[in-house]
């Protein structure tokens, strides 16, 4: 036990010299009845190269009293992400985030560091369809306030074998909303999206905007322009972009308001 307890930090010190993996996990929560929802968990590398993982953490953040977790199931039966389905929870969790108040963390992957050898899967590489990996059972009337954290964090991506890599992990929310001005959202769902992206003013509207999808490096792919004039609500088709993450800027074009917002959409 002392022997291991020597080699692990002389791993962690090595590892956080090279260069770190980028790798994004990523989530959809979807209704399946009144009461009841699906999330669903994905991985992807956030560059042009497909990344081997071995080993992930994260926690599940979730309101008071309205959802609990009812199940939990790794993709990949007699691999890696079984140790997923080893939880801890943690109760009276005073977290506040968004106008919601979280009580409980569960917090999956919650493996000792010194893993056994371990079947790596890929992450594919960003442009490709992001891998699913975990499906977690919520009931409740407030699941889509679910909030994904990393809060716990295994940096060791290769245990076990000879060489040691950091992974620099990236939680991308589902976020569904923007606040355009007082008393005026802006509504684009689903996210994460297939092929069509519907966005929706809700609220009254008193400026001209623009709205652009872009590329991860800024490229720019759609547009469209909506005066005050315009329907309330249109939609984009996206079936013939890659599965990759894209970036929707809403920009005020006249009068007032934030000047510029930003989300970032999925593309399965």
């Amino acid at each position: 036990m002392k022997k291991i307890q020597y080699i692990l930090p002389i791993l962690l010190i090595f590892s956080s010299m090279l260069s770190a993996q980028e790798v994004a996990i990523s989530y959809e929560i979807v209704p399946t009845t009144a009461n009841q929802s699906s999330m669903q968990l994905y991985l992807q590398s956030l560059t042009d190269e497909a990344k081997p993982i071995r080993a992930v953490n994260f926690s599940l953040a979730l309101p008071a009293g309205c959802v609990q977790v009812s199940g939990q199931e790794a993709i990949f039966s007699e691999a890696w992400t079984d140790f997923l389905q080893e939880v801890q929870l943690t109760e009276g969790l005073d977290l506040n985030y968004n106008n919601w108040h979280y009580s409980q963390r569960w917090q999956y992957g919650n493996a000792d560091p010194g893993l056994p050898n371990t079947t790596a899967i890929l992450a594919p590489a960003q442009g490709e369809s992001p891998l699913p990996f975990m499906l977690i059972s919520l009931e409740g009337n407030c699941a889509d306030k679910a909030y994904l954290e990393q809060q716990a964090e295994n940096p060791i991506n290769q245990m076990g074998d000879d060489q040691v890599l950091p992974i620099k992990w990236q939680v991308i929310h589902p976020k569904t909303e923007l606040e355009l001005a007082e008393g005026l959202r802006v509504d684009i769902f689903p996210n994460p999206v297939q092929d069509e992206l519907h966005v929706k003013f809700v609220g009254e509207r008193q400026s001209d905007y623009r709205f652009e999808l872009l590329s991860m490096e800024g490229k720019r792919l759609m547009v469209r322009e909506m005066g005050l004039d315009e329907v309330n609500e249109w939609s984009w088709q996206l079936t013939g972009l890659p599965a990759a993450v894209y970036v929707l800027s809403v920009s005020v074009l006249h009068g007032d308001g934030v000047q510029n917002q930003q989300l970032k959409i999925i593309k399965k």
